[in-house]
C-alpha cells in the first residue's frame, strides 16, 4: 500500500499527478478503475479523460454489469473530478472512489501495491503514451447490492492519435487477496485483418 503524500487536492494546480495541460489536439490523460466481483458477477469501470482533441473538457464514462443488465453512461464536464454523472475522490495511487447517486453506485478502490510504470505502452505511429497500472480491491455497492471485487487502476497519458488502431483487447487477472495482478494489453493495427 502506498503512503499518502501531503499535497494539494488533485483537481488544483500544483499537484504532482495533475493532468498535463497541452494544446496538442490528440493529447489525452485518462485515469480509470475497473473491478469484478466474482460472487455477484457484477463489474464496474469508471474512467475520466482530460481531452484536448475535441472539446478540451473532461469526459466521464461509467460502464456497469449488474443483475444481468449492462449500461454505459457518458458526460462531458469542465472539472476533472465532478460532473452531473459522477463524483470522484482521488488520493494519488492509494485510493480511487466514485459515486453516482441516480443508480445508487458507491465504489472505493484501494491499491494493493505501488504503481507499475510501463514507460511507453504504445510506441507505434505517433503514439507516445505513458502508462501506469496498479492492482486494486474495490468494495461498495451497485444499485444497492453489495460489491466486493478486484481489478486494476490505471493512468494513460500522452498523444493518442487513434487513426491506426483497429482493436484493443485487455485481459485482467487478479487474486482476491491482492497478491497477484496481471494485465495483458493487445493492440491490433487497423491495416491488418484480425486473425492475421
Amino acid at each position: 500500500m502506498t503512503e499518502r503524500i501531503q499535497s494539494p487536492p488533485i483537481d488544483q494546480p500544483g499537484h504532482p499527478e495533475r493532468p498535463f495541460q497541452s494544446t496538442d489536439p490528440v493529447l489525452s490523460d485518462t485515469w480509470a478503475t475497473a473491478a469484478v466481483d466474482p460472487d455477484s458477477k457484477a463489474s464496474v469501470q469508471h474512467a475520466h479523460s482530460v481531452q484536448t482533441r475535441q472539446t478540451g473538457k473532461t469526459r466521464h464514462s461509467l460502464l456497469v454489469v449488474s443483475g444481468g443488465r449492462s449500461w454505459r453512461d457518458d458526460t462531458y464536464t469542465d472539472t476533472m473530478l465532478h460532473s452531473d454523472l459522477i463524483d470522484v475522490e482521488l488520493d494519488g495511487w492509494r485510493r480511487y472512489s466514485f459515486k453516482q447517486r441516480s443508480r445508487d453506485i458507491d465504489i472505493d478502490s484501494l491499491s494493493n501495491h505501488e504503481p507499475i510504470d510501463f514507460k511507453k505502452l504504445l510506441t507505434f505511429k505517433n503514439f507516445r503514451w505513458g502508462h501506469y497500472e496498479v492492482g486494486c480491491h474495490a468494495t461498495g455497492r451497485i444499485g444497492g447490492r453489495p460489491f466486493d471485487g478486484v481489478g486494476l487502476r490505471d493512468r494513460s497519458f500522452g498523444p493518442r492519435p487513434l487513426g491506426g488502431v483497429g482493436t484493443v483487447t485487455t485481459v485482467i487477472m487478479c487474486t482476491m487477496d491482492g497478491t497477484v495482478s496481471v494485465a495483458a494489453n493487445v493492440v491490433h493495427g487497423s491495416h491488418t485483418p484480425l486473425g492475421k
